[in-house]
């Protein structure tokens, strides 16, 4: 059984996480810390150049605002993987500025949502659950037993790390890979 989230269904994720954390699986109920979603990037050290990413994109004052976001935020290293095309990442200001925002629009999903609410919504849903992020890119996460696998119908891969942050805006989740490459438009075709 397959389930589709829209950005507008948070809520119900939110109603899927009523259990407590040893139904939910491996993860706990997080409290909330006093920072925003950009502010919660730039405080982790493994998530650099996603931080600096959100500046260059000129969406600081939106990751700073009322929210709710969730973004899927690659660690640095999961950069390396665009080669060349990471480098017009840090060229020209307005060109940099669009492949940013193009970037991280496949990594950014409307609403909060917790470890614990995805593993849930995959619980109920038989195995697996499909997320729309800011630019219409469906993301399936499923649990493999080693933890959360995200995947786009393009063939991109991730796995969700721990680390998550749950801010007063939003949460931000480490992964370990990119969703979508540079300046690649959105994958949601249906």
């Amino acid at each position: 059984m397959r389930a589709t989230f829209a950005p507008g269904l948070a809520f119900a994720l939110a109603l899927a996480a009523c259990g407590n954390a040893e139904e939910a699986g491996r993860t706990e109920a997080l409290a909330p810390s006093d920072r925003t979603v950009a502010a919660a990037l730039e405080a982790t050290d493994r998530l650099d150049r996603t931080g600096a990413l959100v500046r260059t994109a000129g969406l600081q004052q939106a990751l700073d605002g009322i929210g709710p976001y969730t973004i899927f935020a690659p660690l640095d290293d999961a950069y390396a993987a665009l080669g060349e095309a990471g480098d017009a990442l840090g060229g020209d200001a307005a060109q940099s500025g669009a492949l940013a925002a193009s970037l991280l629009r496949g990594h950014i999903v409307p609403g909060l949502l917790t470890d614990r609410d995805i593993v849930n919504a995959i619980e109920v849903n038989g195995g697996e659950v499909e997320m729309t992020t800011m630019d219409d890119t469906i993301l399936t996460f499923r649990d493999d037993r080693d933890g959360i696998v995200v995947t786009t119908r393009d063939g991109a891969r991730a796995r969700l790390l721990p680390g998550t942050e749950v801010a007063r805006n939003g949460a931000v989740h480490p992964i370990d890979g990119l969703l979508r490459n540079a300046g690649e438009s959105g994958s949601g075709a249906r």
